[in-house]
């Protein structure tokens, strides 16, 4: 009676505990596989973004060597355009000393 009754019972608890834990450990190893595939989506994205940073930063880098060289051409040739107007001025200077 009471004893198989129990023991009935205690069966039928053991098997759902056994089907419930089955149940989770799917699930876990659902997700872990879920968050590695997840993870390596996110490392070839960041990968990715990475080597673009890097071409981005390449191509600004190319472009203020450039503007530097082209703004020290510049900076070269008013010192060279300033020099001439300074002999110039001198040169000027001179004739109206000797003209007076």
């Amino acid at each position: 009676g009471t004893i198989d009754s129990l023991q009935s019972q205690i069966k039928s608890l053991q098997e759902e505990h056994t089907v419930a834990i089955t149940k989770r450990e799917k699930e876990g190893s659902r997700m872990r596989e879920l968050f590695a595939s997840q993870k390596d989506e996110l490392n070839m994205e960041l990968s990715s973004t990475r080597e673009l940073h890097a071409a981005e930063v390449e191509m600004i880098e190319s472009e203020l060597r450039s503007s530097k060289k082209a703004h020290l051409e510049e900076v070269e040739a008013l010192k060279d355009k300033l020099d001439t107007l300074q002999g110039d001025l001198n040169s000027r200077e001179g004739t109206i000393d000797s003209l007076q």
